[in-house]
């Protein structure tokens, strides 16, 4: 039997990545590389890099998503995550964060929420399997 969180992941994945194909044509596209930490059922030192979109109304406001690949450290390099982050309603200097993800790790579904600010980022991912996992993390990012 297929689990709720495996047959939800596809359909997960393809909503986030679509949602923000409107706003594509204005705004800020960039890549951002950066170096983590997870604290789940084990510390996992992470690589990542990734595109990021974002737009700025004249409020300040932010919207956006990011795509997000991850290599583990400690294991060779091993990949061990891909997310899709989209960026709620912050401002230029710190923005909260939702999306979905791969844990190939895992071979599981994972859910994650977080703040970003000005290089540097933290939250949690949450996987049926394995549950919490707190994570922070050092980016390339700045403002947007």
């Amino acid at each position: 039997m297929i689990s709720f969180a495996r047959a939800a992941l596809p359909l997960a994945l393809a909503a986030s990545l679509l949602a923000p194909l409107p706003a594509l044509a204005t705004g800020k596209t960039s890549l951002v590389l950066g170096i983590g930490m997870s604290f789940g059922h084990r510390v996992t030192p992470e690589l990542y890099t990734g595109l990021e979109h974002s737009n700025t109304n004249a409020d300040g406001k932010v919207s956006g998503a990011k795509a997000l690949f991850y290599w583990d450290f400690a294991q060779s390099l091993a990949p061990s995550k891909f997310k899709v982050m989209g960026i709620i309603g912050g401002k230029t200097n710190w923005q909260p964060e939702i999306g979905a993800g791969y844990s190939f790790e895992n071979r599981n579904g994972l859910f994650s929420a977080g703040v970003n600010s000005h290089h540097v980022a933290g939250g949690v991912d949450f996987s049926p399997t394995t549950g919490l996992a707190p994570y922070v993390q050092i980016h390339t990012g700045g403002d947007y």
